[in-house]
C-alpha cells in the first residue's frame, strides 16, 4: 500500500502543499470578519501601503499555469466562469 500511487497525486499533493506555503494563514472566521478588514485598511509601517494592498501585490506575482484551465476555457463550460 502506497499513499501516493500516481505522478499525477505527486504533483497535486506537492502544488497543494507549496500554495499553503505561500498563502500562509487566509482562513478568517465570521466573527473575526470587520476586525480582520479594518486590519487589512491599516497603513504598514507609517507608509501609504496598506495590508489589503500587499496581498494584492502578492496575488498579482502568482502565475498561472494555462494547462490548469483546459476545462475552464472550454467552449462547453465558457458559461460557468
Amino acid at each position: 500500500n502506497y499513499i501516493v500511487q500516481t505522478e499525477e497525486q505527486y504533483i497535486f499533493i506537492y502544488e497543494a502543499i507549496n500554495e499553503a506555503i505561500q498563502s500562509g494563514q487566509t482562513e478568517v472566521l465570521a466573527r473575526n470578519l470587520l476586525a480582520h478588514l479594518q486590519r487589512l485598511l491599516q497603513p504598514i509601517n507609517d507608509s501609504s501601503l496598506t495590508e489589503m494592498e500587499l496581498e494584492f501585490k502578492r496575488l498579482a506575482n502568482i502565475k498561472a499555469q494555462p494547462s490548469k484551465f483546459l476545462s475552464a476555457n472550454n467552449p462547453a463550460n465558457k458559461f460557468k466562469n
